[in-house]
């Protein structure tokens, strides 16, 4: 009942921010952005994005040999598909890292290493994406947007390298050994000490986390291409380099989990940022749902997967727990 009356409140949240937004925007204005689309630049858009999923699959596939489990890139990029499909037609808490987490870890065996490869995979893009913020900060601090954006980008870096610190440091992790005695903590010690020491591994690797980190932000350089390609389709004038300050900073916000899959809560998003960089309500508001529906069409390729060999257990030869690196 509870996890039920959370994914209705989420509901009613994506709604109401949909609603709050389209009652202060000129519905006719926002049609006709929708209606002059340049098919060219959506077309390469969605091959742009169909590129980051499989750079997204090579990444993965690095952290994974580091844990000794060895995976096809087709495969897990076919798992990256079918995540996007579970977010964005199923609302449900079971996103497409749990997804991951389940088939990897099944089908290896290896449930803490599997849990601590998606882990480190997010962080690293996640730093990424601040670190691409920070760049496209640097080139607009003269401007009054990239100074409205400077204290919110300082706060969340500083806040990530401070976690950063504290969870690599085993001697600080020691000083808060006591939790592992908490009565419902107890029970599961022993696997909060493997998945911890499978993501301090990561640590003694740092050629990996290096290229893993430069990858993501490659990755993180194309998703701003393709978001510009969107723009370019609507016939947007807006010069590129605020999407790379922008762009990043509703990526972070899109990940607060307080709607489903960030519908109007990215939305909103895109109608503020931009905004500060001239884009009106409707031009915004019209290119953030052409990113959700690009997200959308993606995602039917993960349906189409999962149809074919989601429902039945995966396990064949794509998977080699045992690969000495």
């Amino acid at each position: 009942m509870k996890k039920h009356l959370w994914t209705a409140i989420r509901i009613l949240i994506s709604l109401g921010l949909i609603a709050f937004i389209l009652l202060k925007v000129d519905l006719k204005l926002l049609l006709a952005h929708l209606h002059s689309t340049r098919l060219a630049y959506v077309v390469l858009a969605v091959f742009g994005y169909l590129l980051i999923v499989f750079i997204c699959a090579y990444r993965w596939r690095l952290l994974l040999r580091v844990q000794e489990i060895n995976s096809e890139i087709e495969y897990l990029a076919s798992l990256f598909f079918i995540g996007l499909f579970f977010n964005n037609f199923l609302p449900t808490s079971f996103g497409g890292d749990l997804l991951r987490l389940y088939y990897i870890a099944e089908e290896s065996g290896k449930k803490s290493e599997s849990f601590a490869s998606i882990l480190v995979d997010r962080a690293t893009g996640f730093f990424a994406t601040l670190f691409v913020a920070f760049l496209a900060l640097i080139f607009l601090l003269h401007q009054q947007q990239g100074q409205n954006m400077l204290k919110i980008v300082i706060i969340i870096s500083a806040i990530v390298a401070l976690l950063g610190v504290l969870f690599f440091s085993r001697r600080i992790v020691r000083r808060f050994r006591f939790i592992l005695n908490l009565p419902l903590i107890v029970k599961i010690e022993d696997k909060i000490k493997k998945a911890y020491n499978s993501i301090y591994l990561y640590r003694k690797k740092p050629v990996i986390i290096a290229k893993t980190f430069l990858i993501s932000c490659v990755i993180q350089f194309l998703l701003v291409t393709v978001i510009y390609l969107l723009a370019l389709s609507l016939r947007l004038n807006l010069p590129m380099l605020p999407f790379f300050l922008y762009v990043p900073v509703i990526s972070l916000i899109s990940m607060i989990p307080i709607s489903i899959n960030a519908w109007g809560l990215q939305e909103g998003s895109y109608v503020v940022l931009f905004g500060q960089a001239g884009l009106g309500k409707e031009s915004a508001l019209a290119l953030s749902l052409f990113v959700h529906f690009l997200l959308v069409f993606i995602s039917l390729f993960g349906g189409v997967i999962f149809l074919i060999q989601g429902g039945r257990s995966l396990k064949s030869k794509k998977i080699k727990p045992k690969l000495k690196i």
